[in-house]
């Protein structure tokens, strides 16, 4: 005789027993649960109280990350702390510099009485532009990598553009940038276009204003003097509120906030 199947009530798994055994205790060798036995039939139908397991509704696909935005903030924030950093070392090295320069100017006096020497005055040049390149030279290191991460996160904003709304290629963006006089000219190009065009696709005039007047205050440095610090800690703030207001304008175009 045919051998009775039926399904464990706990983990629904199906068991087979030998005729002999209807109406015994038998125990499910999956889940250890007591069974009985059910009598034999032609068609044993399946038990009423079978329950399916949960249906899990589809989990939506993670949310696609643009590899362009960690590219761009990686960017800004190097240029950013290597400008502060730049700023810090340098205004340290000028003072330090300036009280050296004070104090061994009194110590020459003292030491010559007064008088007209030459080769003092040589020796004391000397010592004063390598006691100042020493000084000054950490905020160089900084500003050349400030610089160097300016140009990066140029570079990858203006590769950003549609080729058909593009004033200018991001290579070509970043390197006239370097051609001296010809470059107050560029940043209008470089800097300003890109403003304009980040204006018109996030609404936000900041872009615009701000390369507008980091352009301008660029030709002011040329014509009041380099030696001017104050314009040039003015045009350092604007160049950092600038690229600020481009990678926001950027976010808020790519709907990445």
């Amino acid at each position: 005789m045919e051998n009775i199947r039926f399904l464990c009530p706990n983990c629904h798994r199906i068991l087979e027993a030998d005729p002999s055994f209807s109406g015994m205790i038998c125990r499910c060798p999956g889940c250890r649960t007591e069974v009985v036995v059910p009598p034999p039939a032609n068609r044993q139908p399946p038990p009423a109280n079978i329950v399916s397991p949960p249906m899990t509704p589809p989990q939506p696909p993670p949310p696609r990350v643009d590899p362009a935005r960690g590219a761009l903030q990686t960017a800004f924030n190097f240029y950013l702390w290597f400008t502060i950093a730049a700023l810090v070392f340098s205004t340290v090295g000028g003072i330090v510099c300036s009280l050296l320069d004070g104090f061994n100017s009194f110590r020459g006096l003292i030491s010559s009485g007064g008088g007209f020497d030459v080769d003092a005055i040589v020796s004391q040049i000397v010592s004063y532009f390598t006691m100042m390149a020493l000084c000054l030279a950490p905020g160089w290191l900084f500003g050349l990598a400030a610089l160097i991460f300016k140009c990066i996160l140029l570079y990858r904003c203006w590769a950003l553009v549609p080729p058909e709304r593009a004033a200018t290629t991001p290579g070509k963006a970043v390197g006239l940038l370097f051609i001296p006089f010809f470059n107050l000219y560029w940043n209008f190009v470089a800097f300003l276009e890109l403003g304009k065009f980040l204006e018109a696709q996030s609404g936000n005039r900041q872009p615009r204003q701000l390369a507008q007047a980091f352009s301008i205050a660029s030709i002011l440095i040329l014509v009041l003097g380099c030696c001017c610090n104050m314009l040039g800690l003015v045009v350092t703030v604007l160049e950092i509120l600038m690229m600020s207001s481009f990678l926001t304008a950027i976010k808020r175009w790519k709907h990445w906030v």
